[in-house]
């Protein structure tokens, strides 16, 4: 188990960083806790085992159905921009800053105008795109323009969604945006006391209405009741989140009593346990209204595996793949001599069309996983590299520049994400059946197959407690 439990006490340090000094401050789970926390987990999943669906691996659990912008996100179809950062709520838990004007933005990229954004989706095929703001009615002229023309240039070849409080919402913007082609609306009715009558503004005009908010441990009985009356209005989708720290909302979070975990990032335990008796509460009284439970750990895994992948097939290279988990993928044969030409004979008696290439200098043989499986390891080595992209609109070295038709040159480069992987002939079946989703107990005492296994697959099930 060294690999695993050194993979985590990596991932605590990594937290304690994030928080320094601070960090010292929080009521972090215990291992009994944990321990407790699991059981009470496994209770309340096990309970609802006949009623209760999943989607991504077990990771999002939900009651009846989820949004069709949800699984294109879950998918890595999905771009998300955030039309300003203004707010005119304080939410407690909100996670970063939201004072001052910016930009339209998404993954570092800014867009002053509609069109090189639409460029942008046109380049990397998205298939759905969101709207964010801050609150993106404070900047309602801009939002209805961008909402408009990405219509206009996609139609129902992609599903289109906005955020907001609804403090501003009137039934004439709502109109306006359900005529320029609007598919869904998101409340977050958290930030202003489970209020519904914002949200009874855009009912029969939006066609989805959805009611999107973090699961405030303290506000459980409220949300049954909440609940109930999102079922009487034919809400179409209630999505809770797990409730994340970050150093902006520390001082907010701290003293609430709340449990926090480790991960990628840290979060709220009760948070994910109110998600789940929600989930249940909704199930057990035959509740009609779809729900389901959008986890820090599905967000970290789905939704960067499906940008990885999105912005990897971009660059990627003659005899690359990409993996299950979203990175490239590139295995190099090296030979310990320099007979390249009948190395490459050796290899082609195995190998269909396109498995194997010399890399662009001619002194190595760059194969895909399927002649991993097929090879035999005679006076030679195989390496693996493992890379993900950065994208940029800014030059930077060793990038690659894709312009699309009618925007602005964007720049992606590729960073390797660990050190060169050997694998030998005692671990190759090992490492083939991992790049296939077969994983065996030898990953948790193994520093390499761990490290093949956390870019080869994707994760599943819930996140650990510790």
């Amino acid at each position: 188990m060294k690999s695993f439990v050194d993979f985590r006490n990596k991932l605590i340090e990594n937290n304690r960083k994030e928080f320094g000094v601070q960090y010292d401050q929080l009521r972090k789970i215990s291992y009994y806790r944990a321990a407790e926390a699991e059981d009470e987990r496994l209770s309340l999943l096990e309970s609802l085992h006949e009623k209760l669906k999943y989607e991504f691996n077990q990771t999002k659990p939900y009651a009846y159905s989820v949004s069709p912008g949800c699984r294109l996100c879950g998918a890595g179809e999905w771009s998300c921009l955030f039309i300003n950062n203004r707010c005119n709520c304080h939410c407690f838990y909100c996670p970063v800053a939201q004072t001052n004007d910016r930009l339209p933005e998404t993954q570092g990229l800014s867009f002053s105008t509609p069109e090189p954004y639409i460029a942008y989706l046109q380049r990397f095929g998205f298939k759905g795109a969101s709207i964010s703001g801050g609150e993106p009615l404070l900047s309602f002229d801009l939002t209805l323009d961008f909402i408009t023309k990405i219509k206009r240039a996609f139609g129902d070849q992609i599903y289109l969604w906005l955020y907001t409080n609804g403090k501003l919402l009137t039934e004439s913007m709502a109109g306006k945006m359900a005529n320029a082609g609007l598919d869904e609306i998101r409340f977050d009715l958290s930030a202003t006391s489970y209020n519904t009558r914002f949200l009874k503004k855009a009912l029969r005009i939006i066609p989805h209405v959805t009611v999107e908010i973090p699961a405030i441990p303290e506000d459980f009985v409220k949300l049954k009741k909440v609940v109930r009356e999102l079922e009487q209005l034919n809400v179409s989708f209630l999505n809770l989140h797990e409730m994340r720290l970050t150093p902006f909302n520390l001082n907010n979070m701290v003293n609430r009593n709340y449990t926090f975990r480790h991960g990628h990032k840290m979060t709220v335990l009760e948070s994910e346990m109110t998600s789940l008796k929600i989930l249940q509460f909704v199930l057990n009284n035959d509740l009609q209204l779809p729900v389901n439970y959008c986890s820090f750990h599905y967000k970290n895994h789905f939704q960067k595996a499906g940008f990885r992948r999105k912005f990897g097939e971009a660059v990627l290279e003659a005899g690359e793949e990409i993996t299950a988990n979203g990175y490239i993928r590139k295995i190099v044969i090296e030979a310990n001599d320099n007979d390249l030409s009948g190395r490459m004979q050796h290899f082609s008696g195995n190998a269909s069309s396109g498995e194997l290439v010399p890399d662009h200098e001619g002194k190595r043989i760059i194969i895909k996983k399927a002649l991993l499986g097929k090879m035999t390891f005679d006076n030679c080595k195989a390496t693996i590299n493992y890379f993900t992209v950065q994208l940029s609109d800014q030059p930077v070295e060793n990038s690659t520049m894709i312009f699309p038709a009618n925007g602005k040159p964007l720049y992606l480069k590729r960073l390797p994400t660990t050190s060169r992987i050997i694998v030998d002939e005692e671990i190759r079946e090992d490492v083939f059946g991992l790049m296939n989703g077969r994983e065996t107990e030898a990953v948790s005492y193994s520093d390499t197959l761990f490290s093949v296994a956390l870019h080869e697959i994707p994760a599943k099930g819930m996140g650990d407690y510790y």
